[in-house]
């Protein structure tokens, strides 16, 4: 388990090795001005003192430092590397003998003396080791601002360096979690060592980059993000690492973190025996390793804690925790103590120690919190949430146990939508600046929205280039709204009970363990907790049998056959114990963690019925549905919006994609069914318009392709027309929704899967619909999979049109979906044609009645468009994907 920390030793390393001393040959202007000829051999001397006191103890390095500066003094300011190199050497001394006041002062006077004047090779030094102070002092979004410029510079260095700067960025990257980013940056410095493999120094530097492509698939395997299949492929690239590394002791970390990996990697795949054997190889490489770097320490414990724990051996697994936890806390990890505290809750828990375990899961919330504050609201922190999450979720399940339902249940809605909520909060923020500064605030946002459009096409270099400008524009949007980051306020459960009794509702919010999984059911009587029969693995496997849908994304478009037994099994696990408790016909509204976030529950089938689609048992049938992602949306103050306008934007015509027809037909009966809408069909459907009304619509119905980006899901969009005049390109990304202040009641997203995206514990699905709800939009409407253009066309037209009745969302939807199986049957009455469409937010009627004579004109379209599309209907089905 790698931490920030390993630039420390990387620091070291690179100093041992001589490499920070490549210096070009002075130019000679820097000969008159700078004095070089002298000045390179002062800077020769003291790299060579410097290195002597690396092998020694700390005095060495304070008797040096007076040294350094006697001899820097003569050259201070002088415009020649060697005299910037003589400037870096202080501030690294004075960063390992960790006087961190100095060393920033020391780094304030290099960047004043030498920014502009160096050489790239010169300057990137800056870059890494103001990372390293950064980090240390818990300023994680300006450290990693310096990692990613560092690796900007790459192409500028010599081969080793540019490596080095593009795996320094992966690390920082791998520890906020951030896991494709991680990769991109591991594929670059790959990409660069590869190309000059004949260097001995780049062929170490390779050892390095295997091993940490190693370690990011070992976390990744480890936070439910990949299969445990490729345990076995981490295990080969760690053998790979060691091949490639050399037996210099500065590379003793990463031997042994290399073997440390492989140790786990047998632990995955529950290979005990040979977990033992490797964890017992890898103990002298750690004692000869410790003395450069502490974390691989915690590395060892903690995989010497998870063997015990395996093996049912909790005590002698607390034991090592606890050594993991005070490694951890001594050399400044607090991403690494917090998963020691946490691993330290659950072997006391196996101990029975449950008031000790509560004690640790209590003081992870704390550190988590912290963490949280430190990483900001920046694109890559989407993953604090996963971080924070865990320790709330675990005590949670201990206080259910216990009986302390409600706060369990207060515990548990603490870990969900922190970064939605965190969002909401910033545009709030916004909304109360003074003019002078709000137009500042505007100016950076549009600044952001150009860097983060220009990410996706740019090369490896500007793209670091461009992270790094995206983190630093972020830092000032945190730093200018004044918007900090606070823990959670208990749920107020008595406004919830009042809540869901006027809606009609009642509450299922869903926590799915390891071991064991609960469900908490809120309504206007309280609050229950119910044990479930249902783990995350086997979970996994009963959604894995719905259809191919939920075992491979590449199924989404095409397999329309879901298996009615496996939706039996899955009522049956999820709400057969809550049925006592759930009366007839009310609304139901559920919280999913990530593991159900794909699952719509009006699809799941009540056992013992008829087995066939157009006739099941399914729960829509009983109950209106509706999503959320924490019961803390639903105490959301502020009544509907009245005055906006109803906008209706769809586009069926694609130069590069397939066409939509039925998008005219959807859109035009959309229209129909609002009063004064705003209509906008293919080319007048630009991104321009629509982004200039948005802010002030009272609802806003899109429909068109849509795309959900897993990997990098603020890059998920639904794609509109481009105007030519604007600067739009004609693309909504989630990221232009997420800072775009909505006031609209409700916001419909009627493209393929505009509902998934990266699933994130702690926050849910991070798709368009999230991006909607985080932009202040009180309910929106999206889809799970790819539709069907007809089907939606019908359940979008029965949807309004109950709206304008008066009815409820929820039941609107529910009204919709119901009529549509009524007229369906066979494999069209599937529920891959009525369920994808999940409705999240406020479920009150919407403030506004549809126009008179409305089901006259339904009626004439219909039979016109019956009459004119017959053909095409019934032989061709298009998708939106």
């Amino acid at each position: 388990m790698r931490s920030m920390q390993i630039r420390h030793v990387l620091l070291l390393v690179l100093l041992a090795g001589g490499l920070l001393l490549i210096r070009p040959l002075p130019s000679p202007a820097q000969s008159e001005r700078g004095n070089t000829v002298a000045c390179r051999q002062a800077a020769d001397k003291m790299d060579r003192r410097l290195t002597e006191a690396l092998s020694g103890d700390e005095a060495m390095l304070r008797d040096l430092l007076p040294s350094l500066r006697e001899t820097y003094a003569p050259f201070r300011g002088a415009r020649a590397d060697c005299a910037a190199s003589l400037a870096m050497n202080e501030a690294v001394v004075l960063l390992l003998l960790e006087d961190y006041r100095e060393a920033s002062d020391a780094l304030d006077e290099y960047a004043r003396l030498y920014e502009g004047h160096v050489s790239p090779d010169v300057w990137v030094d800056y870059h890494f080791n103001r990372g390293w102070l950064l980090s240390r002092l818990g300023q994680t979004q300006a450290s990693t601002e310096d990692y990613v410029r560092a690796a900007a510079l790459a192409d500028d260095l010599p081969p080793f360096r540019g490596a080095a700067a593009h795996l320094y960025a992966a690390l920082t990257f791998v520890e906020v979690r951030d896991f494709p980013r991680a990769r991109t940056y591991l594929q670059l410095a790959d990409s660069l060592a590869r190309a000059n493999v004949d260097s001995a120094r780049v062929r170490t530097m390779l050892g390095e980059i295997e091993l940490e492509h190693a370690i990011t698939m070992q976390r990744q395997i480890e936070a439910g993000l990949a299969p445990d299949s490729l345990h076995l492929q981490v295990a080969e690239r760690a053998r790979q690492a060691q091949a490639w590394l050399s037996d210099e002791a500065y590379q003793s970390p990463e031997r042994a973190m290399a073997q440390l990996v492989i140790a786990r990697a047998a632990l995955g795949l529950r290979d005990y025996a040979s977990a033992r054997v490797a964890l017992d190889a890898a103990r002298p490489l750690v004692t000869e390793a410790e003395a450069y770097a502490g974390y691989v320490r915690v590395s060892e414990q903690m995989t010497e804690g998870d063997l015990a724990m395996a093996t049912s051996a909790p005590a002698r697994a607390r034991m090592a925790y606890g050594r993991a936890l005070a490694a951890a806390q001594a050399e400044g990890l607090p991403t690494q103590a917090l998963d020691a505290l946490l691993h330290l809750g659950q072997a006391a828990e196996a101990e029975g120690a449950e008031a000790v375990a509560a004690e640790r899961y209590r003081e992870a919330i704390d550190l988590g919190e912290t963490i949280r504050q430190r990483q900001g609201l920046q694109d890559w922190s989407l993953s604090a949430s996963e971080l924070t999450a865990q320790p709330y979720t675990a005590l949670a399940a201990l206080l259910a146990r216990q009986g302390h339902v409600d706060e369990a249940f207060q515990m548990l809605d603490a870990s969900r939508a922190r970064r939605l909520l965190d969002l909401r909060a910033s545009l709030q923020a916004r909304r109360t600046l003074d003019p002078d500064d709000r137009v500042r605030m505007d100016s950076l946002l549009d600044a952001l929205d150009g860097v983060r459009l220009a990410i996706p096409g740019a090369l490896p270099t500007e793209r670091a280039e461009l992270d790094a400008e995206a983190t630093r524009i972020q830092r000032t949007l945190g730093e200018l709204s004044g918007l900090t980051l606070e823990p959670p306020a208990p749920l107020p459960l008595g406004a919830l009970a009042d809540t869901l009794g006027r809606r009609d509702q009642m509450l299922i919010s869903y926590l799915i363990g390891e071991r064991e999984s609960w469900a908490f059911l809120a309504s206007e009587e309280g609050v229950r907790a119910q044990r479930l029969a249902v783990t995350r693995e086997s979970l996994r496997q009963s959604m894995a049998r719905i259809s191919a849908m939920w075992r491979s994304d590449r199924a989404m478009a095409t397999d329309r056959e879901f298996q009615l037994d496996a939706l039996e099994a899955l009522y049956d696990h999820l709400l057969t114990p809550l049925d006592p408790f759930i009366p007839d016909g009310i609304g139901l509204v559920t919280v999913p963690p990530a593991e159900l976030a794909t699952l719509p529950f009006g699809m799941l089938v009540e056992p013992g019925g008829p087995r066939e689609y157009a006739t099941a048992r399914y729960v829509i049938r009983e109950h209106p549905i509706t999503t959320e992602l924490a019961a803390a949306l639903l105490l959301e103050p502020g009544a509907p919006h009245e005055g906006g306008d109803r906008l209706v934007f769809g586009r069926s015509t694609f130069p590069d994609r397939t066409d939509l027809p039925f998008v005219r037909d959807e859109a035009k009966r959309v229209s129909r069914a609002l009063p004064s809408p705003r209509l906008r069909l293919d080319d007048r459907a630009t991104e321009a318009e629509l982004l200039g009304e948005i802010a002030s619509a009272s609802l806003v119905h899109l429909a068109s392709h849509a795309t959900a980006d897993p990997e990098f899901p603020l890059y998920s969009h639904i794609s509109l027309a481009d105007d030519p005049e604007a600067p739009d390109d004609g693309t909504l990304h989630l990221y232009e929704l997420e800072s775009e202040p909505l006031n609209a009641d409700l916001v419909v997203l009627s493209g393929c899967s505009t509902a998934r995206g990266r699933e994130l514990k702690g926050e849910g699905m991070i798709g368009l619909q999230y991006g909607v709800r985080a932009a202040g939009a009180r309910s929106a409407l999206a889809t799970l999979w790819p539709v069907d253009d007809r089907a939606t066309v019908e359940i979008m037209a029965a949807f309004y049109e109950a709206l304008g009745e008066g009815a409820s969302k929820d039941r609107a939807l529910q009204q919709a979906q119901l009529a549509y199986l009524e007229t369906a049957s066979g494999m069209d009455a599937s529920p891959f044609y009525w369920a994808p469409a999940v409705l999240s937010g406020n479920v009150a009627p919407t403030p506004w009645e549809a126009p008179s004579r409305l089901a006259w004109w339904l009626g004439l379209f219909s039979a016109l468009a019956v009459t004119a599309s017959v053909a095409w209907a019934f032989t061709q089905r298009r998708r939106r994907v």
